[in-house]
């Protein structure tokens, strides 16, 4: 194997990876989230402004302040709630088909660099060649389209690899490495697949449904009623 050829192998997995690491399976849910929290943030700071101008808040009567607080504390609940859900998304953002494909995949570039370094670098500038990827459209795709076209990616990756450099090599210049380099891909290949496979019968997580709090009016007490006085005078017989 050439070190031109193991260089095209891993300027190739570098780019898979860096690609792989960008797919989230809560993309629509911290979207949708962001925007709420968003709109919650800028009501919270306008209210905590108003807060702080002590002659704005002498301004209230009692019932506006009780609205006042009783409204920033609500939001302030809301807010708290969706920055817990927005972390717990990023947490949970790839499934564990695709955590340890990309484990596997980070395994083989390990071993593809200190090969690299062993056999010496060819001193070219080597451009990523991918097969099904396509980087610049990846980003703006669905979850299940991200998944198909990794799929494809490192399975033709795999079984190019395999062909080319581990079946039928000549004994004086094959590397045993390229055993343990197969094995990641079509590893990685394989835990994608079963990303494929659980698409088809499960559904995408459900977006959590947080609403932004409605802001309640100040409560004006009632007027007193009007008592009706009766205006008939008793006259004197």
């Amino acid at each position: 194997m050439k070190s031109r050829e193991i260089a095209i192998l891993f300027t190739n997995t570098s780019q898979i990876i860096n690609l792989l690491r960008t797919v989230n399976i809560n993309n629509d849910a911290i979207a949708i989230h962001s925007i709420t929290l968003k709109s919650v943030s800028v009501k919270l700071d306008q209210w905590r402004e108003q807060n702080q101008d002590q002659e704005y808040m002498k301004t209230l009567s009692p019932p506006e302040n009780a609205a006042f607080f009783k409204n920033a504390n609500n939001f302030y609940g809301v807010h708290q709630e969706l920055v817990k859900e927005l972390e717990y998304l990023d947490l949970s953002k790839q499934p564990t088909f695709l955590t340890s494909a990309a484990n596997e995949l980070d395994k083989a570039y390990l071993l593809l660099e200190y090969l690299l370094d062993f056999v010496g670098k060819t001193g070219e500038t080597i451009l990523p060649h991918l097969t099904a990827l396509r980087p610049k459209t990846f980003e703006g795709g669905r979850y299940k389209n991200k998944i198909d076209s990794l799929y494809a990616e490192v399975e033709a990756q795999a079984n190019d690899f395999y062909i080319d450099h581990v079946t039928g090599q000549n004994i004086a210049t094959y590397i045993p490495m390229l055993i343990p380099i197969c094995d990641h891909y079509t590893l990685a290949a394989c835990y994608l697949q079963k990303e494929k496979e659980r698409l088809l019968t499960e559904a995408l997580p459900e977006v959590k449904k947080i609403e932004v709090p409605k802001i309640e009016l100040p409560e004006i007490p009632a007027a007193p009623e009007k008592v009706e006085v009766n205006e008939k005078t008793t006259r004197p017989n």
